[in-house]
């Protein structure tokens, strides 16, 4: 398991780490295709301002449906679970000025934000990025 480091060392995680999503709300989920909805990484303000939630998984891909209904069980309503890699969300610009970049921080042992767009003010934009993380979401149960 990861470790959080002291402010003086870095809290990036590494490229291949896997992150898991919970999907909280039913419309985060499209009854058609199965799909994760953009809706699932639309920042909500007051709650959100250190970045998306998501949880670190420690598993290898065999175990990670049993690890994935495992953690859907910490929370009253969950809907699903949907990983992402952590390479992948780097890869999504969120300001194309500057070319800065989506990024994973580690917080605590099992547990990071998803960062980079908390200061973005523009709905389309958001709707954007939100959109690009739910296509590299893979929605496991």
């Amino acid at each position: 398991m990861l470790s959080k480091k002291s402010n003086s060392e870095s809290n990036e995680l590494p490229c291949n780490t896997i992150l898991l999503r919970a999907l909280l709300r039913k419309d985060w989920i499209n009854p058609d295709t199965n799909e994760v909805t953009s809706s699932a990484y639309i920042p909500r303000r007051n709650l959100d301002d250190e970045g998306l939630s998501v949880n670190i998984s420690s598993t290898t891909l065999s175990d990670r449906y049993r690890e994935s209904r495992e953690f859907s069980k910490r929370f009253n309503k969950c809907f699903g679970v949907g990983s992402l890699h952590t390479g992948k969300i780097r890869n999504i610009i969120c300001n194309k000025i500057n070319n800065k970049r989506l990024d994973a921080k580690l917080d605590r042992d099992d547990h990071a934000f998803i960062v980079g767009f908390q200061c973005i003010n523009d709905p389309a934009e958001i709707e954007h990025i939100a959109g690009q993380l739910a296509k590299i979401t893979r929605l496991i149960v």
